[in-house]
């Protein structure tokens, strides 16, 4: 089940919804910065363990995304940015795949590995996420959980309202040696979808996240 966490700010505002956008159903993730101190930010997740971390671990997991268009003065300063990617938290380390507009190599501390997925802005893109192929680059131990999830967020400098979209997630090819079993692989993939039909497991969120203001 997906859990949503977001940020604190009296004036800052988030939405969730479903929605058809450029001919797919997605979720729509909306944020308000209302300028002031800190960040807004949502973060979608879930925990990960057994038989369906080892699942992550032995695939690469596609993903759809629409990110918003920047306009011209505001891709000059990167203080403006908006983030939004895939995170991975395993309590030790953190694992961030960011939709870029430009590309930028890996950055690496002792406690986060950031990826940069290059992305054209306004229109869907598919990028191929492989966590374990990410964990072995930043020579770190694979984990035995963790929390796997979509994170949007907003700084100051960027006030007013910012979209981006996530039609949903996908198995791809196996790319690592980990043993798995065809049906763990199915009921993984199907814990990720979100959005796409009514039944889909980012049904629960919407009940208290849609149109809510962060507290």
């Amino acid at each position: 089940m997906w859990e949503l966490e977001y940020s604190e700010g009296s004036e800052d505002r988030i939405s969730l919804r479903k929605t058809d956008v450029a001919g797919k159903t997605a979720l729509e993730i909306k944020l308000f910065q209302d300028g002031g101190d800190g960040w807004v930010y949502v973060y979608l997740r879930q925990s990960i363990d057994g038989a369906r971390l080892r699942s992550l671990l032995s695939n690469e997991i596609g993903v759809l995304i629409l990110s918003e268009s920047t306009c011209p003065c505001k891709r000059a300063s990167l203080s403006q940015l908006t983030v939004f990617g895939i995170e991975t938290n395993d309590g030790e380390h953190t694992l961030s795949f960011l939709f870029s507009e430009a590309t930028v190599e890996p950055q690496q501390t002792p406690s986060g590995r950031t990826v940069f997925l290059l992305t054209v802005p306004g229109e869907w893109a598919y990028h191929v996420i492989d966590i374990a192929g990410e964990y072995e680059n930043a020579k770190w131990r694979l984990p035995e959980r963790l929390r796997f999830g979509v994170t949007f967020q907003a700084p100051a400098s960027a006030a007013g309202w910012h979209v981006g979209y996530v039609h949903g997630f996908s198995v791809s090819t196996t790319t690592h040696p980990i043993t798995t079993q065809t049906e763990a692989t199915a009921a993984y993939v199907g814990a990720l979808r979100i959005s796409v039909r009514e039944s889909d497991a980012i049904n629960p969120p919407y009940t208290y996240a849609l149109n809510c203001r962060a507290r």
